[in-house]
Parts: structure tokens; C-alpha cells; sequence
């Protein structure tokens, strides 16, 4: 663990920075803003059924932002549910609104345990498989995992919509990954994509049950192990994990600071005019 802090200083960052591009680094910062965008789905699913006005910029800009919070928190969900109580259960009956808000967290998980599932029938080295293989109950629990909300009895939530979910899961933790992989492209670490794929699912349902927050160090330590099983050597599992960490959760936090404080910053305006 020491090792891996001493591989992500800022000394190493500064080097990995001076290999990217203007062009480059706009790309990674709109993967990483995008990555976060499909989590909106989620909120307008939780406030039609609460029948919850959901439209417009301030709606997307405000969910946008807590669920970036909610990424760089964790705890495997349950910050994304209080969370999503907090922007929209306050003015219906608490019950229901909490209900509503535990059933849709379900589904923000979903994605990452069919991706992981996928990436177990694609593997290609024998290394990474025997150490995900070591950890076989949280492959059970991930294979598992899809079902659950989809067998859950919510009359609320019809079939179409758990359907919605899912796919959003789906593609929000693909696009995730989009950005490691991205990553391998920009720094040209030709690593190769069937190892990659299958290390960064395993590090990330890792990095979810260890409920620390953003996964911060877990996931880190177990794709670089992972990795490194595979024949990739720590100091190019760093350059990646530098540009994941930083576009996926350091740049798009500073960004929903600066809303939250814009945000307050405008309601106080209002209550000073009243």
C-alpha cells in the first residue's frame, strides 16, 4: 500500500500530465463529466414516482453533482440513497420515499455486477482468473446480484422501468471503464483489453464491498495486483489510475463544489431580496 501512495505522488502526476495533450485532456474531462450523467436517470425515475417536478438544467445540474458526492462517498450505495432522499424525499411521506429510494439504489449496482459477470466468461489469463477466483463469494454475490431488483416485488416499479434502470447501471459503469480505457489509449500502455476489462470490474465490486469511501485504496491496490498478475508492471497501473482518479473523481467534485456553492450563493441572494 505504501508503494502504490508512493507510485501516485504528485511528482508522478505532474509526469503523467506533461504526456497529455489540450486535446487529450478535454477528452478524459468529458468522459469523466459524462460518466456521472447516466446516475441522472435515476433521480427522474425516483421523482416521477414521487411525482416530483424533475425537469429542466437546474434539476440535471443539481443530481449531476450529488451523485458525483455520491461517487467519491461510496459505502456501496447507501450515500447515493440518503442522498437521493435528501434532493427529493423531504415533501412526501418519508416511508415511501425512502422505499422508493432503496429500490433504485438497488439498480446502481446492477451494472457493475452483469459487467463483471461478462468479464468472467471472457477470460484470457489464467493469473487474474485464479486471483478473482479467490474471492468466490463475491463472484457469487455479483452473478447473483442482477436478479434481485429485477425478482423484487415493487408494484411501483413496473417491468419496463426496472428494465430502464438496469440498462442505465449497464452503461453508466461502462462508460466508467471508458475512461481507464481511454486512458491506455492516450498513454499508449497497450494493455490488453480482455485484461483490462476483467481487472477493472473485479477491482471496482471489490473496491464496493470494502464500503470505503470511492473504493479509495482498494480498488487502487487490487488493480495494480490484478494487473500485475497479468504481466503489467505497477508503474504503467499507476499512470492509469492517476487519470481515472483524477478525471472521474477529482475534476468533476471541484466542479460540483462550485455549483453547491453557486447554488447556496443564489438562495441566500433570495431570501436577502424578500
Amino acid at each position: 500500500m505504501i508503494g502504490l501512495c508512493r507510485q501516485l505522488s504528485v511528482s508522478s502526476i505532474q509526469k503523467v500530465l506533461q504526456l497529455l495533450t489540450g486535446q487529450k485532456i478535454f477528452a478524459l474531462l468529458f468522459l469523466g463529466c459524462l460518466a456521472v450523467t447516466p446516475m441522472i436517470v435515476y433521480d427522474k425515475v425516483y421523482a416521477d414516482k414521487l411525482s416530483v417536478p424533475s425537469r429542466g438544467g437546474f434539476f440535471n445540474m443539481t443530481s449531476w453533482s450529488l451523485n458525483v458526492v455520491n461517487n467519491v462517498a461510496g459505502a456501496g450505495g447507501m450515500v447515493g440513497a440518503s442522498l437521493r432522499y435528501a434532493l427529493l424525499g423531504q415533501h412526501v411521506n418519508a416511508r415511501t420515499a425512502t422505499k422508493m429510494s432503496f429500490h433504485i439504489s438497488l439498480f446502481s449496482l446492477s451494472g457493475l455486477s452483469i459487467n463483471y459477470s461478462i468479464s468472467a466468461l471472457l477470460i484470457k489469463n489464467n493469473n487474474v482468473s485464479i486471483l478473482a477466483g479467490s474471492l468466490s463469494y463475491i463472484s457469487f454475490l455479483i452473478i447473483v446480484y442482477p436478479l434481485i431488483p429485477l425478482m423484487l416485488k415493487t408494484p411501483s416499479l413496473k417491468f419496463p422501468t426496472k428494465l430502464i434502470l438496469l440498462m442505465t447501471s449497464v452503461i453508466e459503469w461502462f462508460a466508467c471503464f471508458g475512461i481507464v480505457l481511454l486512458s491506455n489509449t492516450i498513454l499508449n500502455l497497450n494493455i490488453d483489453l480482455f485484461v483490462l476489462y476483467q481487472s477493472y470490474f473485479f477491482s471496482a465490486a471489490l473496491g464496493v464491498a470494502s464500503l470505503i469511501p470511492g473504493s479509495a485504496g482498494s480498488f487502487d491496490l487490487s488493480l495494480t495486483e490484478t494487473l500485475k498478475h497479468a504481466g503489467v508492471l505497477p508503474n504503467t497501473s499507476a499512470s492509469l489510475l492517476i487519470l481515472y482518479r483524477l478525471f472521474y473523481y477529482v475534476i468533476p467534485t471541484i466542479l460540483a463544489v462550485v455549483w453547491f456553492i453557486l447554488l447556496k450563493t443564489n438562495i441566500l441572494q433570495s431570501k436577502a431580496n424578500k
